[in-house]
């Protein structure tokens, strides 16, 4: 799949035309979304569900085109993080409290974010 989010976003489209595509991320990543690449386009195309983190005040989720938000238990974990354990440590013990267990294993089978 492609390197941005909305040329991949299209490509899963065209594969699979039928389905309605979601993007979930943090909503300490809603106040960056203007900042992304090709973000508008982006926006008109799907909808970001704007899970709450800790220490986020969700401001400016509510009145961000296509972003909903959803109340969920906050975890503070985040992929920056899980990359950054995996890059410095390099085993997966560091990872296994972060992640699924099969997800960890996919992690350092196909030997990614090193």
């Amino acid at each position: 799949l492609p390197g941005y989010t909305i040329d991949t976003l299209r490509a899963l489209k065209k594969q699979f035309p039928k389905a309605l595509f979601y993007f979930i991320i943090g909503s300490d990543l809603v106040e960056q979304l203007d900042s992304w690449y090709r973000a508008e386009e982006l926006q008109n195309e799907t909808c970001f569900l704007a899970g709450s983190r800790p220490g986020s005040k969700m401001i400016k989720a509510g009145r961000t085109k296509n972003v909903e938000l959803v109340e969920i238990k906050e975890l503070d974990i985040s992929a920056s993080h899980i990359r950054t354990q995996i890059k410095a440590d390099k085993s997966i013990s560091k990872i296994n409290k972060l992640v699924p267990a099969a997800v960890a294993e996919y992690i350092f089978e196909k030997g990614l974010y090193r």
